[in-house]
């Protein structure tokens, strides 16, 4: 399996458009695609504003494709939320799950 990192920036005003547009249009879109695994939206507020840190889970390189096109590490930023955020990666990155635990 494949953790997808991605991270970005916005305000504090803007945070919860942000989060709408995650729950309205991405979510969505990754349920889809087959070999999607799935998310969490993570946030830490800081000087710089809110911190945003989106991991996907997926079943393999190529479903990551499937999503993010031929260059699995290209960020998917639609229009939409490129207007609320400050700044995000460009580039995603992606881990190997070696060992995944989970309470009960």
């Amino acid at each position: 399996m494949i953790i997808r990192l991605w991270t970005a920036l916005t305000t504090e005003d803007d945070q919860h458009k942000y989060y709408e547009h995650f729950r309205e249009h991405v979510l969505p879109a990754l349920r889809s695609l087959d070999g999607y695994l799935g998310a969490t939206l993570n946030t830490l507020s800081s000087e710089d504003g809110v911190e945003i840190l989106v991991l996907t889970r997926w079943r393999s390189v190529e479903a990551v494709r499937a999503f993010a096109g031929a260059d699995a590490q290209q960020a998917v930023v639609a229009e939409e939320a490129a207007l609320v955020l400050t700044r995000w990666d460009r580039r995603a990155k992606h881990f190997d799950i070696i060992i995944e635990d989970a309470a009960d």
